[in-house]
């Protein structure tokens, strides 16, 4: 038996949670198949035209809720009566079919605008018709059957469920391949053998690090090296560091791809999750103030949020749920954000690395050709990012390779050889000052210093003459290994100093030192060995 009563406030309030629950799920899957800043963006536009851009970065997310959940109400108030969660609860408009369709879409239209105003809806705490039913001619009412009741309460279940756990759809949009497991890097090997006239101390202020080595018995050559690129319409030098491989003939080079704030993206995790204090009581509690301390327990915690977002996938989403309760909308938000900031398209691997004195995430791209913005003068086919993830100011590390046979083995041998004995301050301001004798220059300050304009003259010509004789000492070498491919690469740095210099951008070379450098160039292109036996 069934028979009909006005709606219950209750029973409005749930259908009202529904709907919402419907526009949650259909943003998951706007997301999924990009159509989410089609419809955000407009929202976010109008917004900024009335109130500036603090209006539409606090309200433009919650308008969007809004909107979208009046137009779910909308359209399915013009199929059934009522809303789609309304009809599922055993809600009916009293009248006929056509009638309940055009006045329910009044009724809905009505809401747009008084649903702000709860006092409207205060006549449903006492089963009478609320003033948007009255507006439309319209009346709510409950079916109330006991097998409708139950078979709307079990839809309702699956409707929040689906609202919950609709952002892993945007999971399946990004497969990758992820591997959890800690590696170490080796590091070169230091025991009293060790011949140690072939080690040296090397600072980088540009990658923020310090270490040790032999670059394995000279066999990797470092060159300070520069690309042009614009910013804000005008040329900016940004060095690198480019690498040579004498073993195998392979070069490849070290920069920094982006920098960012590693504590404000992980906060995304406590997007709509309202137990993430109990699992993160630490990084909960994180303040943008300066003072806030990472010590040991926040770095753990930083590791276990990490990995666990990562982690994150369809066939790993019930663990998880077990692990950090139902909402996965924040470790999902978290996933795509680290893997958007590592810049690469097409992420073959994911991985955790410890190297030197950090843990670093570890991005692996293959057989990318030329499709990475460097100006390297190479076909770049291996490029890994490394973003540290136990220290707040972050920079990605770049390495980019060529990928012949051995390509990836001398990736990894640079890595282990080099940075694997780093000591990394990421979150200090120290840095090495650029010397006052040549005689304490080293490649490290021609990365740090050969771009900054903003250089005493003693200290710019002394520069600039350590990196002529650094130069003239790889070409020497060039040629007394007959090393065709390094001295293709040496020429190629030169002319991109003597570009630099033409263009007048961020380094000034005066006409001295302009001139040594095409001497220097001139030597290697006509293969002059007489130059370099001076």
């Amino acid at each position: 038996m069934k028979f009909k009563k006005p709606a219950r406030a209750i029973q409005k309030f749930l259908a009202v949670v529904g709907d919402l629950a419907v526009a949650y799920s259909l943003t998951s899957v706007f997301r999924a198949f990009d159509y989410y800043d089609t419809l955000f963006r407009p929202v976010s536009k109008l917004l900024h035209v009335i109130g500036g851009e603090d209006l539409a970065r606090d309200f433009s997310v919650p308008l969007y809720y809004y909107a979208l959940y009046f137009l779910i109400r909308l359209y399915t108030t013009m199929m059934f009566g009522v809303s789609i969660a309304q009809f599922i609860l055993g809600l009916r408009s009293k009248g006929g079919k056509r009638f309940v369709r055009f006045a329910g879409s009044v009724r809905v239209l009505i809401e747009f605008f008084l649903s702000p105003l709860l006092i409207f809806d205060l006549p449903a705490l006492k089963r009478n018709r609320t003033m948007k039913e009255m507006l439309s001619f319209t009346a709510i009412e409950s079916v109330e059957s006991f097998p409708k009741v139950f078979i709307g309460g079990g839809l309702s279940l699956l409707f929040f469920a689906a609202a919950i756990w609709s952002p892993i759809l945007e999971v399946v949009k990004v497969p990758v391949d992820i591997t959890l497991s800690l590696d170490v890097s080796k590091g070169e090997h230091i025991s009293p053998k060790s011949n140690f006239a072939n080690f040296s101390a090397y600072s980088f202020n540009i990658f923020k690090l310090k270490t040790f080595s032999s670059l394995e018995n000279n066999r990797f050559i470092l060159i300070p090296s520069f690309e042009i690129v614009k910013h804000s319409g005008a040329s900016v030098v940004r060095p690198y560091l480019k690498v040579y491989d004498t073993l195998s003939k392979v070069e490849g080079l070290v920069r920094v791809d982006q920098r960012f704030e590693l504590l404000k993206i992980l906060q995304l995790a406590k997007s709509g999750n309202p137990f993430f204090g109990y699992k993160y009581p630490l990084l909960n509690k994180f303040s943008t103030n300066k003072d806030y301390v990472i010590d040991e327990k926040v770095k753990a915690e930083m590791l276990s949020l990490i990995t666990s977002a990562l982690s994150l996938d369809v066939g790993t989403v019930l663990s998880y749920i077990t692990e950090h309760g139902p909402f996965i909308r924040g470790g999902v938000l978290l996933r795509n954000a680290i893997l958007a900031v590592s810049s690469l398209r097409e992420i073959t691997r994911v991985s955790i690395e410890k190297i030197g004195s950090n843990n670093f995430l570890r991005f692996i791209r293959h057989l990318g050709i030329n499709s990475f913005g460097v100006s390297g003068g190479f076909d770049a086919k291996i490029v890994e990012n490394y973003i540290p993830i136990d220290v707040n100011e972050v920079l990605v590390l770049q390495l980019i390779w060529e990928q012949e046979e051995s390509g990836a083995k001398s990736l990894n041998d640079f890595k282990d050889v080099f940075l694997g004995n780093a000591e990394w301050s990421f979150d200090a301001d120290q840095k090495s000052d650029l010397p006052m004798s040549i005689a304490d220059l080293r490649v490290t300050h021609l990365v740090d210093y050969m771009s900054v304009k903003e250089l005493g003259e003693n200290k710019k010509m002394g520069l600039f003459n350590f990196y002529h004789n650094y130069m003239f000492d790889l070409c020497k070498r060039s040629f007394e290994n007959e090393d065709v491919k390094l001295q293709k690469i040496l020429g190629g740095q030169l002319d991109r100093v003597l570009e630099v210099s033409s263009l007048g951008v961020k380094s000034t070379h005066n006409d001295k030192f302009v001139g040594h450098i095409r001497s220097l160039q001139d030597a290697l292109t006509n293969y002059d060995k007489g130059y370099f036996k001076k």
